[in-house]
């Protein structure tokens, strides 16, 4: 398998979505909550006076943007890792939403975080393109653009954009709501390994000898 390229055929045994019958609702409600989101961040950039903060709103409003797109035109999922994994994704993605701002604290070291993680991020996702979903499940293997640096570089992105806004907002809530949404995505990270493994036995072995980094290269 060329890299790039997806590869849909699974061997392992499919399991029904345990949303099935509400699979059109849920991502027509969630598409909704992120183009939602998209437009708070860009009647926010609007208000800011400086130009970081411009750049991190409008990137913000693209990202969501791309989410509401993409859960429009995702694909159907062959097989999911089950109701548990789709719930864990749904708190860990809830997770970020308790974040506070702090009166003090780096603000400029957190955006500057911030501002690189979001590229990253926003390339993840036009990389993951179709086959994005909140819970572990087979829409094809994807092992091109940014996987090819990383097995879950959307992960990454999410949680760099996360530690930026602590950094600049350090609090103990918030310290340990950042902690809670890495442990989460390190359960997601190993429910979908175990769920590909299974459908891609070989391709996937290959891919994880060919990429050996989960989420950062050289660390994890």
């Amino acid at each position: 398998m060329e890299d790039g390229e997806w590869k849909t055929e699974g061997s392992g045994t499919e399991s029904r979505y345990p949303f099935s019958n509400f699979q059109l609702p849920i991502s027509s409600l969630a598409a909704a909550l992120w183009l939602f989101l998209a437009l708070v961040f860009l009647d926010q950039a609007r208000g800011e006076p400086l130009l970081a903060g411009r750049l991190l709103a409008w990137g913000l409003a693209l990202q969501n943007g791309l989410l509401a797109l993409l859960f429009v035109l995702r694909r159907e999922a062959k097989r999911t890792a089950g109701a548990g994994a789709f719930l864990l994704a749904l708190a860990v993605t809830a997770a970020s939403w308790f974040f506070r701002p702090a009166a003090l604290g780096p603000k400029s070291l957190g955006l500057a975080l911030e501002l690189i993680a979001l590229p990253w991020l926003i390339a993840s996702l036009l990389s993951l393109g179709p086959a994005l979903g909140m819970a572990p499940a087979d829409r094809g293997l994807r092992t091109g653009g940014m996987y090819q640096i990383v097995r879950h570089p959307l992960y990454t992105g999410e949680l760099l954009v996360a530690l930026g806004y602590v950094v600049g907002n350090p609090s103990l809530g918030n310290g340990l709501i950042w902690l809670l949404i890495l442990a989460g995505q390190l359960l997601r990270i190993r429910r979908e390994e175990r769920l590909l493994s299974e459908q891609y036995p070989d391709a996937y072995t290959a891919y994880r000898r060919r990429v050996r980094w989960r989420l950062l290269p050289f660390l994890i």
